[in-house]
């Protein structure tokens, strides 16, 4: 066994494994054409970055977090895919960090507070 199958090995056993504090299942749902979603259960790693919150272009907050798929499960995550957390938060797809060796991470947002806005008052 090289260490290439070495390092894939750690991957599915450990790191993707949503027994370990590491992982966790989830759904995954693609944003198609037609602005439908495609539904299909995944383990990622998902690293939630409570301590910093921003406010969106709308006046709410938002919690990113680092999620890190297989190109095995997802094969072209894209911008507006959305992930259900097994707490049942929905997180939304914001862009790609990084793609290397059957590895992508990417930035997820989440609303935490939406701010309600007056106009004209």
């Amino acid at each position: 066994m090289g260490i290439k199958d070495l390092l894939i090995n750690d991957l599915n056993n450990i790191f993707f494994n949503d027994d370990n504090f590491f992982s966790e299942t989830v759904t995954y749902s693609v944003l198609n054409a037609d602005r439908t979603y495609t539904n299909s259960t995944i383990i990622v790693n998902l690293s939630r970055k409570q301590e910093f919150l921003f406010d969106d272009a709308d006046g709410g907050e938002v919690i990113p977090a680092h999620c890190f798929i297989r190109t095995s499960d997802i094969a072209v995550p894209k911008y507006g895919d959305l992930i259900t957390d097994s707490s049942g938060n929905i997180w939304t797809l914001q862009y790609l960090m990084s793609e290397e060796s059957g590895l992508i991470k990417f930035m997820l947002h989440r609303n935490h507070r939406v701010k309600i806005k007056r106009y004209g008052i």
